[in-house]
């Protein structure tokens, strides 16, 4: 099973807000009756028993003892509270957890929550995005569905790349393999709780995620196969240490040119593409069907008049440049560039700064250089040269490959008997 070419078509384009759309989606798929997707074909939706009870007190889980032979890892039942619900929000037992591994100093924070009536029979994981590992805002939705259900900070409680350091300036390598360890101790401690809770284990569990969120799943499934039985997720952020370099190519295009391209330059652009190979596929419906056909030459919009200027030579080379990908001083293919179609203003954002316009890249990007490539917090963007991008790309790839989950073996989770849904719009302005 090759992750790398599993793009399904579920969504034609990219909606504004990926996230609320990722968040739709898995509340759609997993409410309801369609949660049997990953369970026994045989079993029928309405054989799902919905009327599971809790067997012990909530107040009892303070004395679960939670093991993981698989890693030197102490876990520690903090808090148990009992939570009435509210008209949107069912009752339940909400449990804080840590977990850590002596002796780096590292703790995890754990959430897990358990119905107190409607307890459906399974457990369902929740990841992260970003440099997040995830939040208690991601158990509402399946525990409305009727989940015991689970989610981890993976051991640091803030949104940008910082954490990837240690106070000594050195690079904090725990915590990096928390991203994908805590996901699974995370799992770990909520299925011993879901067992203690109600005396049965869960009959089936899933993990759900979006953008980075999918990839911790499909890590998870790759290195932890009997963790679950299913993982679903969108816009799966694979490939995470290229992608985070090649996200700066189109701002080092924009410095070398000097050329920092207003907005509305890269929005005429991506439209001129749309209008240039929507009919390719036989319809008219504003959506470029197959974007590795379109093959529109930016140069052809040289002189077209924009609100925020008129279109000129080094312009269309930039958005060129944009559109081929990454290449390296010799002009060999280094990495995909944005399809045809998908917005070019989120990677290659631009604004005035002191009065000049500026590139403005995303710090999802500059935080991977910042803090984990030359462990530098104060480095500045402008100073991002070819040879040093090239360097970044082969560094990021040698260094956090493995531990981030970019290998695409998951034969181990197909012999698991798991199964996994994955989708990808092809309009994404990060990852298409």
């Amino acid at each position: 099973m090759n992750i790398y070419h599993h793009r399904t078509r579920v969504w034609r384009s990219l909606l504004a807000s990926r996230r609320a759309l990722c968040v739709s989606l898995v509340a759609a798929i997993f409410a309801g009756t369609t949660y049997t997707t990953f369970a026994n074909a045989a079993t029928p939706a309405s054989y799902v028993d919905m009327s599971l009870k809790p067997t012990q007190t909530c107040d009892s889980l303070k004395g679960t003892a939670i093991h993981d032979t698989s890693d030197n890892v102490t876990f520690t039942v903090q808090t148990t509270t009992n939570d009435a619900g509210d008209a949107t929000t069912p009752a339940s037992c909400r449990v804080l957890v840590t977990a850590t591994h002596p002796p780096s100093g590292d703790n995890e924070n754990i959430w897990i929550w358990l119905p107190s009536s409607g307890w459906n029979g399974r457990f369902q994981g929740t990841g992260g995005g970003g440099y997040s590992g995830g939040s208690q805002t991601n158990l509402v939705q399946p525990l409305k569905d009727g989940y015991a259900t689970g989610a981890t900070d993976v051991g640091h409680t803030v949104s940008d790349g910082s954490y990837g350091l240690n106070a000594d300036g050195t690079l904090n390598w725990q915590l990096v393999e928390d991203n994908i360890l805590g996901e699974h101790e995370m799992t770990v401690a909520g299925k011993a709780l879901t067992q203690a809770f109600y005396s049965k284990k869960a009959q089936y569990s899933y993990f759900t995620g979006c953008s980075a969120g999918t990839r911790q799943g499909i890590a998870e499934a790759q290195r932890y196969p009997n963790d679950y039985n299913g993982v679903e997720g969108g816009s799966p952020a694979i490939n995470v240490t290229e992608q985070r370099v090649v996200g700066l190519w189109g701002q080092l295009v924009m410095l070398q040119a000097h050329d920092f391209l207003p907005q509305c330059k890269l929005d005429a652009a991506t439209t001129a593409a749309v209008q240039a190979c929507d009919g390719l596929d036989g319809v008219k419906d504003g959506v470029i069907n197959d974007p590795q056909k379109c093959t529109y030459d930016p140069h052809a919009l040289v002189g077209t008049s924009t609100a925020c200027g008129t279109i000129t030579q080094t312009d269309a080379d930039v958005i060129k440049k944009i559109w081929d990908g990454a290449h390296d001083s010799q002009g060999n293919f280094m990495w995909y560039g944005l399809a045809r179609g998908a917005s070019l203003t989120s990677l290659n954002n631009t604004g005035q700064v002191n009065g000049q316009l500026d590139g403005l890249p995303s710090s999802l990007m500059t935080d991977w250089v910042k803090y984990f490539l030359t462990q530098h917090p104060n480095w500045d963007w402008h100073t991002l040269t070819q040879a040093q991008f090239e360097q970044f790309f082969t560094q990021s790839e040698q260094e956090f490959g493995l531990i981030l989950g970019d290998n695409p073996d998951l034969s181990g989770f197909r012999q698991a008997g798991g199964k996994m849904i994955l989708w990808q719009g092809q309009s994404d302005q990060l990852l298409a």
